[in-house]
């Protein structure tokens, strides 16, 4: 997938901290459960200068308390320099394709993880708890992204191996079009099975 190259200069302006670095993007709105905290805490366990971590999405008004907590944890770690929190944004697609690794942290887990699927649309590594629709899509496409809920260590594994490999997903087979399909052929089963 390639990006448009005025967009990448535009992108390194605005966040000069990721040039030449390995991306690691968790998008989501900031709030408890998405796993912001899970994210930072693997930032801490990488320990490492050549990678930068994007959290990428809005801050409702409710949220504002738990944010700064956030970003407390973030300056007592001191992490400010490996993480960027970058607000909303309208660019995710391009976000996603030059991100090394995207991640779906979710603590609970998510009928379907649409931040999974389209990262992998856009041929992105995903890295996620072995949990709700997120387990589902990597167990097809690609199960080396996953990892135990809430653990770090396990997660830290997944991200290195990801990158050492330069490992990629299978293209994305959970379409709308499979959906339909899986939908009326249950209806069909379920009138054969009345009859």
């Amino acid at each position: 997938m390639r990006l448009n190259q005025s967009w990448l200069e535009n992108w390194y302006k605005e966040f000069p901290q990721t040039i030449g670095k390995k991306i690691l993007t968790l998008p989501t709105r900031i709030t408890k459960w998405k796993g912001v905290d899970s994210f930072i805490d693997l930032v801490e366990a990488l320990d490492s200068n050549d990678m930068h971590a994007l959290v990428v999405g809005p801050v409702s008004e409710s949220k504002k308390r738990y944010y700064q907590t956030i970003l407390d944890k973030v300056n007592k770690k001191s992490l400010s320099d490996k993480i960027t929190f970058t607000g909303s944004r309208n660019d995710i697609a391009n976000i996603y394709k030059i991100s090394d690794i995207v991640y779906n942290l979710s603590i609970q887990p998510e009928p379907f993880g649409r931040t999974t699927i389209e990262a992998i649309s856009c041929g992105t590594p995903v890295a996620g708890w072995r949990h709700g629709g997120t387990q589902e899509i990597l167990e097809d496409l690609f199960p080396q992204g996953l990892a135990e809920l809430s653990n770090t260590g396990e997660l830290k594994d997944v991200t290195l191996n990801i990158l050492n490999n330069n490992d990629k997903p299978l293209g994305n087979t959970f379409t709308s079009e499979r959906m339909i399909d899986s939908t009326i052929n249950l209806y069909y089963d379920l009138l054969n099975k009345s009859s």
